[in-house]
């Protein structure tokens, strides 16, 4: 863990593509789940995840507080792609990633069932047991998930970009476009939020020594 951020930070000054990153972050998962997770009785990150035949999401991160289940679909882009044209419209890759996420969540909601097993198979290995239920209900989360009666609040992400790359006038069409985006729109962030995630992790380490 020590010295997680200057190792990120040093792999982004290279411009990798998206799957040398999402490499680097399968062998550090918290800071995958420091920066999604919204439930702390339970949060587990599952990398590469097969939704159907039709995609794959490069991390899951599950979580669940007492009333719920909260799944977090992420996907990563190139952190050397610009969120903006110059003119403000946005970037060709920030549309795709957008239409990529909108097609996730129009099949998640299309294959509630299937979503809910895929969710119970990635529980199996290392069952919590039921995090909502009453014990006579359920008694693993395997079952608890799969059970249409328990609420699973799906939300979709993409890390794309870098904010310290962005100019004043990218910065502000960005900070226009989240006031404008409703409260289940994707959420777009920028490989800097994990670099942020990653020094809270170090602050952490270094004041456990």
């Amino acid at each position: 863990m020590a010295n997680l951020e200057r190792k990120l930070a040093t792999l982004l000054d290279k411009q990798p593509n998206e799957r040398v990153v999402h490499q680097f972050l399968k062998k550090n998962p918290l800071i995958v789940r420091n920066t999604f997770a919204t439930a702390w009785n339970y949060a587990e990150v599952f990398p590469e995840v097969q939704l159907g035949a039709e995609f794959r999401a490069d991390f899951v991160v599950l979580c669940a507080d007492s009333g719920s289940w909260h799944c977090h679909i992420v996907e990563l882009k190139k952190p050397t792609v610009p969120l903006y044209e110059a003119n403000g419209d946005e970037s060709k890759d920030l549309r795709l990633v957008k239409r990529q996420l909108e097609q996730r969540k129009t099949w998640i909601n299309s294959n509630q069932s299937y979503f809910r097993i895929t969710l119970s198979k990635l529980l199996a290995p290392n069952d919590p047991g039921a995090l909502c239920s009453r014990t006579d209900v359920h008694v693993s989360a395997i079952t608890e998930i799969k059970d249409s009666s328990t609420c699973v609040w799906d939300r979709y992400h993409s890390v794309i970009g870098r904010s310290s790359a962005m100019s004043k006038t990218e910065k502000d069409r960005r900070r226009e476009q989240m006031h404008m985006d409703v409260r289940d729109s994707p959420e777009i962030l920028t490989y800097d939020r994990f670099l942020g995630i990653a020094r809270r992790l170090d602050e952490a380490e270094q004041s456990n020594k």
